[in-house]
C-alpha cells in the first residue's frame, strides 16, 4: 500500500480511535490516541485557536467519556498534494450527538513514518454552515 493510501486510511482510522475515546469505549490509554501524532503537531480549531500537541495531551484525559453516543462519519477524503515523506489531504467530518448534526471540512498534513504509519503534523478544521 502506498503512503498516500495509508494516509487516506489514517483519516478514518484516527477518527474511530477518537470516537471510542469520547464514548469511553475500549482502553483508557492516552498513548493509543497520541501515537497517531507527530511531536510537532498543531491544530487550528473551528474557533480559530492554535492547539499544540502538548495542549491536546493535557486535555485528552478530560475528553474520556465526555460525549457518549457520539458518531463521527468521515467522507470525501482527497489527496491535495504529496511528495517524498508527506501528503496534504482534505476530508469532511459529520458528527451526530444527542440529535444534533455538525459538519466540518478539514485539511491535514501527514508525515510518512514508514512502518510506524502516517503521523498527523498539522490540522485545520472549518465548520460547514
Amino acid at each position: 500500500m502506498s503512503f498516500t493510501d495509508r494516509a487516506l486510511a489514517e483519516i478514518d482510522g484516527l477518527h474511530r480511535v477518537l470516537q471510542r475515546w469520547f464514548r469511553a469505549e475500549g482502553e483508557r490509554d492516552v498513548g493509543l490516541v497520541l501515537e497517531h501524532f507527530d511531536p510537532g503537531y498543531t491544530m487550528i480549531t473551528t474557533a480559530g485557536t492554535l492547539l499544540t500537541l502538548d495542549a491536546f495531551r493535557a486535555a485528552l484525559p478530560g475528553f474520556w467519556g465526555s460525549r457518549p453516543g457520539l458518531v463521527m462519519e468521515i467522507g470525501r477524503e482527497t489527496v491535495v498534494h504529496s511528495g517524498p515523506g508527506f501528503a496534504v489531504l482534505t476530508y469532511t467530518e459529520r458528527q451526530h450527538l444527542n440529535g444534533t448534526v455538525t459538519d466540518r471540512f478539514s485539511t491535514v498534513l501527514m508525515l510518512d513514518r514508514g512502518e510506524a504509519g502516517p503521523a498527523w503534523r498539522h490540522l485545520q478544521e472549518t465548520m460547514i454552515a
